[in-house]
This record gives structure tokens, sequence and C-alpha cells, in this order.
């Protein structure tokens, strides 16, 4: 027997990770999360959770608007095994974020942080938002400021003058490094239409090995990876293509794209008239506000979109005649004027499929799809498959390795919507209330040739 579990323990030690690599966080809880979209427009609310490991942590709330302009700040501090939730809606003067948790939250100010008081307006009315673990709160007299919600004591801890703070001068005093003990659920809820869409954010774990602790007014974000491991401004990440591979980049930027590193992403739809179905599509780039125009290669995204029975499609050509049912070359190019892009699929009547603004967010005229390709494009029946971003590079890599492995794609996410809006119940008045419905799931890579 003792032979047979050090079998197994040889086995797990060589297939584990390395100690400090930078990964996807499949399922489980990370240092980072990434929320792909929040929304306040077209009577849709965004409800978001942070939920804390059991350490006293302090925590990196970012805002950003559709181009990946950085605008709102928080830092958020919870007591073990805490989590803090908010709502971002439209309200009379604009969108804005409003919580009636009382856990100890710090805004930039005048000085360099107060507690948030009342709701904090936004700059977007949409976007998307990056939560990030700066480290865990050691120091015991900050520890009850966190559990006492004493958060002007807590505000303070940053002041200068005469009113210097433990964190006056160095912010990561009293500071430990993070671990993976963050967790981010967050939903878009449309109340009038009775639709609810709910999602994971998409974690990052061993992002750090060192504490970031800066104050509201600080920068933090995806392009502070640390890996002690390596020489200074190197940092290791787990990257997984047909296998996985430990991987040491030169630049901690392209350590944290090359996770999120995709030539194709493959989602599902379903349009259906007979039951309200349409699915709307979100694509991001969230390494894009960290590089520079041109620093790395962003091959045009184009849009495949086929239906259940299709045998496959290739990225580059298509059979002819067609499978049945199915939109093939000429691909639509998907205009990238941002960060943030998104387009729909939406049945008005049978044989016909037509683009429209995305119903989770009702911007009209937006996110154009290039020549309005699918404006009018008629269709003998189709009603369910999958729809196909590529990025096909022709060759060009977007990123080299320390010991020159050459990777292609861009650093995406893409999330598909589907909405179901022909529910209807019966309410207590003997009346009626809609009984909607809507799921979310993320794309799934598909690189190279791509097969159903």
């Amino acid at each position: 027997m003792k032979l047979v579990h050090l079998t197994l323990w040889l086995i797990l030690l060589l297939f584990a990770p390395p100690a400090q690599a930078l990964r996807l966080a499949q399922g489980e809880a990370g240092q980072v999360a990434i929320l792909p979209l929040y929304n306040t427009l077209g009577g849709l609310d965004t409800l978001i959770k942070i939920s804390n490991g059991p350490e006293y942590s302090a925590v990196r709330v970012q805002f950003r608007d559709p181009g990946g302009e950085a605008t709102e700040t928080l830092n958020v501090y919870l007591a073990p095994d805490e989590a803090w939730q908010a709502a971002v809606s439209m309200g009379p003067d604009g969108p804005r974020l409003a919580t009636a948790d009382t856990s100890c939250v710090l805004v930039p100010s005048w000085s360099p942080a107060a507690p948030l008081q009342s709701d904090l307006l936004l700059s977007a009315p949409y976007g998307f938002a990056e939560v990030l673990l700066m480290g865990h709160v050691e120091d015991s007299d900050v520890q009850s400021d966190i559990s006492d919600r004493s958060c002007g004591s807590l505000a303070r801890n940053f002041g200068n003058g005469p009113f210097l703070g433990i964190w006056s001068g160095a912010a990561n005093t009293g500071i430990s490094a993070p671990t993976d003990s963050l967790h981010v659920h967050y939903q878009l809820i449309d109340v009038e239409r009775g639709t609810r869409y709910g999602l994971d954010a998409v974690h990052l774990a061993q992002f750090r090995d060192q504490p970031f602790h800066v104050s509201p007014k600080g920068s933090f974000g995806l392009g502070d990876a640390h890996d002690d491991g390596t020489d200074i401004g190197e940092t290791r990440s787990l990257v997984c293509d047909a296998e996985c591979k430990v991987e040491t980049w030169a630049d901690p930027r392209d350590a944290v794209a090359s996770v999120l590193l995709a030539e194709a992403r493959r989602v599902d739809y379903v349009v259906n008239p007979d039951i309200g179905a349409s699915s709307s599509f979100v694509l991001l780039n969230p390494m894009r506000p960290y590089y520079a125009e041109g620093e790395i290669p962003e091959p045009e995204a184009r849009l495949y979109v086929t239906d259940s029975e299709a045998g496959f499609v290739s990225p580059f050509v298509c059979f002819a005649p067609p499978p049945p049912n199915t939109l093939c070359p000429p691909a639509s190019p998907l205009t990238q004027p941002e960060a943030l892009s998104a387009f729909t699929l939406k049945v008005d009547e049978p044989g016909t499929v037509v683009t429209k603004p995305v119903p989770i967010l009702e911007i009209s005229g937006l996110y154009p799809i290039a020549q309005d390709f699918f404006d009018s494009v008629p269709i003998d029946s189709l009603i369910s498959g999958s729809a196909y971003v590529l990025f096909p590079g022709f060759g060009v890599p977007s990123l080299t390795s320390n010991d020159g492995t050459e990777y292609s794609g861009v650093p995406t996410i893409v999330v598909g919507f589907t909405e179901f809006i022909n529910g209807e119940l019966a309410s207590p008045d003997g009346g009626s209330v809609r009984a909607n419905y809507g799921s979310a799931a993320f794309g799934v890579k598909a690189d190279s040739v791509i097969a159903q």
C-alpha cells in the first residue's frame, strides 16, 4: 500500500504545475477576476458579488469603458469569509454603483482615500471590470478597523502631513502576498423582461507572489503580474493549447495574454422565433488597454456561423456547396473599434436571420458588422448551432516566449447570451407575469480547423 501511495504521489508531482505559474483558474477561486460586461442600458442591472477567503483581504475593483479606458476605482476591505455585494444600474443622474453592504470601501478623494458614503457615479453606462486581490492584511489594528467597519480610520492609514498613517509611505506595510482565494460571481438582470443571466467571472490564479497594495488613486491592473521564480520583469504562465506547457515571458503582460490567447472561440446559439429565442455575443480583449497600438499583432476578427447539422467549417475556406442551412464564406469581418465588441443573431420571421443591436446592450448601431453582413440572409431553417469568432493571423505570431516558442491568436473572452422571451405565468391577482429566462456561457477555444 505504501508503494501505491508513493507512486501516486510521484505521478501528481510529475504533472503538477510549478509553485508559481500564472494560469486560468477553471471553476475555482483565483487572485484576479475579469467581468466581461457590466451594463446599465435597456433596463439592465448588473449585480456583483465578491467572496473572500479565510484571511483579511484588500481588493481592487477597476471599471473600464468599452474602449478599455480606466474609469472608477475602489478599494474593498473584507474580513475573513465575507462577501461584498453591489449593484450597477441606471439612476436619475446616470449610471451608478450602489451597495447596502457595510464593508469598508475606499475611493479616491482630495486626500489619498476616503470612505464611500453614497452611490458612486460611473463614467460609462456599460463596459467591463477587473477585480484584483492586492494582498492580505496582517496588521492587527487594521484588521480591527476592517471588522469594526471603522472606514474613516482605515482611510487615514493612507494619510499624509500631520495625519501620517502606516500606508502613507509604503502601502504594503502589514500586507502579505495574495493567495488564490478570490471568487467573483455576477448577474445581469432585466426586471421588465423577466430575464436573468448568471456568470462566474474569468479568474486567474497565481497572478502575483508579492503584495501590490495601493491607494484608491494608485494604479494596479492586469499588466502587473509578478513571479519571483524568474529574473526581474519575467513571469511564467501555464499555456494550454493542444497540451499544457509552462512558458517564461520577458514581459509580464505577455504572461497574462498567453493564458487568454486563442485563434478561434466557439459559442452556441439558439435563434428560434417559435420560442422567442435570440442569442447575443460579447467579445472582449481585456489586454488591449495594456498594449500600445501595434505593439502586438491583433488580426481582424471574423465570424462564421454553422447550424447544428454542419459537419465542420474551415477558418479560411468553405466547401461548395456549403453544408445545409450553413452560413459560410464570405465570412463577416467584425468591427473592433474598442476592447469590448458585440453582435446578435435574431430571427424576426422563419427563413431570415438578421443582426440588430445586442438585446442585452440595447445600443443602437454602435457595433455594426462590416458591410451589414447577415442584414438579411435567407436561411431555410437556421435554429441552433455554433458561432465561431476567428482571428486568422496567417502565420504571424502574436507572442513569443523566452525559449522562442511562437503563439498566434488574440487574448480574448467571448460570452454567449441566449434569451427566451415567450414565457408567461399566472400571478396571484389573476393576471399574468413574464417568465422569460436566459443563459450565458463562455466561448471555448477552437483553434486551427474547427470541427463540431
